[in-house]
């Protein structure tokens, strides 16, 4: 994790725009084997792999996407072209490129657009469906701007949009983890992160550090997995 840190942390310093180090910095998460994105995925109820990815471009509100794409090691990489694809000339007749394709429609995109394929068996989901019924990037963000304190926003955000959730009543467990970068008004700024997975790594740096940082942030004694939560946070 460090050594990803700080690959991306140059990228920043020769001037690479915050897309393209996104991009890597998912790329290289996608490329561990510990992770379970990308390479080291679990498998859907048919033993197949299939990936989601998605990126936003804040400057000209931009976005792309994939969903259920298979036999592409990095999905980001895919979104992250959709994005370069919009930047450019438009389509024939005027038409506009796609934010968002699943399926093999995505693949056979991928591939036309010179992403190479992989062989599925190199990348032997989580609960992402939990996070994106929740809107749980979205809450938790409105709740750190509603509260004057950000720590206690990112709480209150993330308990009452999933773990006290309507939509998730039926659930007995419900596994996610939100990270968030607060930049204060007095011009400092935190990294705060909640999870409620028995573990959520973590790993930052700014140009005002030396070296990385790295947390494996884990649940307390008695915790339990899916249903307790713990938030943590530190300056930048």
């Amino acid at each position: 994790m460090a050594n990803y840190v700080i690959a991306v942390c140059h990228m920043l310093e020769k001037g690479s725009e915050a897309v393209e180090c996104v991009t890597e910095a998912v790329k290289l998460l996608e490329d561990s084997k510990l992770t379970n994105a990308g390479r080291g995925s679990s498998l859907n109820i048919r033993g197949c792999v299939e990936c989601d990815a998605s990126i936003m471009e804040g400057k000209k509100l931009l976005f792309g996407a994939v969903g259920a794409i298979s036999g592409v090691q990095n999905p980001i990489e895919v979104s992250a072209m959709l994005i370069n694809r919009q930047l450019g000339e438009k389509l024939s007749l005027g038409r506009l490129h796609p934010s968002v394709l699943v399926g093999e429609g995505a693949s056979q995109w991928a591939v036309a657009n010179g992403i190479h394929k992989v062989d599925p068996r190199l990348l032997i989901t989580g609960s992402g469906e939990h996070i994106i019924r929740t809107v749980l990037a979205r809450e938790c963000a409105m709740s750190i701007q509603r509260e004057n304190n950000a720590s206690l926003g990112l709480s209150q955000g993330f308990k009452q949009s999933l773990l006290e959730s309507e939509f998730l009543s039926e659930e007995k467990e419900k596994y996610a983890g939100v990270l968030a970068l607060v930049h204060n008004e007095d011009n400092t700024a935190e990294v705060l992160w909640g999870h409620t997975t028995d573990s959520m790594c973590v790993g930052y740096m700014s140009s005002s550090l030396k070296k990385p940082k790295v947390v494996m942030s884990r649940l307390p004694t008695g915790g339990v997995p899916g249903k307790s939560f713990t938030m943590l946070g530190m300056p930048v």
